[in-house]
């Protein structure tokens, strides 16, 4: 069952995300927070502008996190992918896919003009791609020295 998350699913999503982040790619990119995952989640929640999703069948199993933020370009409303994370024996499944289209149609829902969704792979762009959405750009990062480490 997929449905909007409730308060009492964060602490399980909270140690979800550590597995999110402890793997490839973003392993070593993106700190691990929990205090900081925990009230983004309840923002998610909590406010109009964000929606956060489980899915649900014997236990929360997957998550997808989406905003709503000014676009500083246009300053129209645009939607955001914050994170879509399924458990590794849940990938592919059907839930996702249900997850996926129940976010679309919050976006459609919102009135907003399209739906940003970040593929981390190429596996998940072919998803994307048979669903309708089309590259915009890519991300790339560069790690800079630590202000510590800049003088050795």
């Amino acid at each position: 069952m997929i449905r909007q998350a409730i308060l009492e699913d964060v602490p399980r999503m909270v140690a979800m995300m550590e597995t999110f982040l402890s793997r490839p790619p973003y392993a070593g990119v993106i700190p691990y927070k929990p205090f900081h995952v925990q009230a983004f989640m309840v923002e998610l929640i909590d406010n109009t502008d964000g929606l956060l999703l489980v899915s649900d069948r014997d236990g929360v199993d997957g998550m997808l996190g989406m905003f709503i933020y000014d676009h500083p370009l246009s300053g129209e409303k645009m939607p955001a992918e914050a994170f879509w994370w399924m458990s590794p024996e849940k990938r592919g499944g059907l839930a996702a896919f249900r997850m996926l289209k129940q976010a679309e149609e919050w976006v459609k829902a919102q009135g907003l003009p399209m739906v940003h969704m970040v593929a981390p792979n190429d596996r998940v762009a072919r998803v994307y791609a048979k669903r309708g959405y089309r590259p915009l750009e890519m991300h790339f990062y560069r790690p800079e020295a630590k202000k510590n480490d800049a003088g050795k």
